[in-house]
């Protein structure tokens, strides 16, 4: 029987089950964040976008 993959970003739950982990007691780092916030560029870039616009699905003024 073949594993399934995990979502990038989600715990795979049956693969804590067969280690006997409980997802409440694992950090899941499949996510790439960064501890030290956003950079001042993407931050102005933020201030110059329309919210109410999103999705752009080219994101070309956040570009």
């Amino acid at each position: 029987m073949a594993a399934s993959r995990p979502v990038h970003g989600a715990l795979n739950l049956a693969e804590l089950d067969r280690l006997g982990l409980d997802p409440e007691d694992v950090t899941d780092f499949s996510a790439g964040i960064n501890p030290l916030g956003p950079s001042s560029r993407v931050l102005r870039a933020i201030r110059d976008v329309d919210p109410s616009a999103y999705p752009d699905p080219e994101c070309l003024r956040l570009r």
